[in-house]
């Protein structure tokens, strides 16, 4: 599997600084894969629920109105290494 590197933000507003500082200090690493949420999130629902944001080097997709979607973290991690 290709590196992945997981960040829980205390709330949203880091959480996108982590993302944009990511893209900009990490997107040289090939396949790295980002995915973050926030402690609220992750407190609340716990890590398999859909909470996760992708980050860094994403194909460029349509967004769902009021922006990217949260997904299962370990379903998609799974599809992927399944396939």
């Amino acid at each position: 599997m290709l590196p992945v590197l997981i960040c829980i933000a205390p709330d949203i507003a880091q959480e996108r600084r982590v993302q944009r500082v990511a893209e900009a200090s990490l997107a040289h690493i090939p396949g790295l894969v980002l995915w973050t949420t926030t402690e609220g999130l992750f407190l609340e629902q716990g890590p398999l629920a859909p909470i996760w944001l992708r980050g860094m080097a994403q194909p460029k997709q349509t967004s769902p109105p009021g922006g990217a979607q949260r997904q299962c973290l370990f379903d998609v991690m799974l599809a992927k290494h399944c396939l």
